[in-house]
């Protein structure tokens, strides 16, 4: 789920009215994992893994064997997942880092989101 975009003709960043509700729908307590880091080193693939996406065969983050970028922007993991202690963990993808289409400046933006 889209959680925080860019506007491509401002610039500025828009949060997704899905990810608003999805997150509105979350009872107690909550745990993010987030992951930031240099584009295309395996970001939403470790992440996949950690949400059990792998191992029960959902779709998950979106990755890919190019050079292109996968992820713009933040994205939620679609199905918070709730521990035994009632603990709901939600994921964070980010857009990677170093990317040779974006600007330090936006670089910083993704990483402070």
């Amino acid at each position: 789920v889209a959680f925080i975009t860019q506007d491509d003709e401002t610039g500025a960043y828009l949060v997704s009215e899905e990810a608003v509700a999805m997150l509105s729908e979350i009872p107690g307590p909550l745990g993010v994992v987030a992951i930031a880091g240099l584009w295309r080193t395996g970001k939403s693939y470790l992440l996949n893994h950690f949400s059990g996406a792998q191992s029960s065969g959902k779709a998950g983050f979106q990755v890919g064997a190019t050079v292109n970028a996968c992820t713009k922007g933040l994205w939620l993991w679609g199905e918070p997942v709730t521990l035994e202690d009632g603990l709901t963990v939600l994921f964070v993808d980010t857009e990677g880092l170093g990317s040779t289409s974006r600007t330090q400046t936006e670089d910083s933006h993704i990483f402070s989101l």
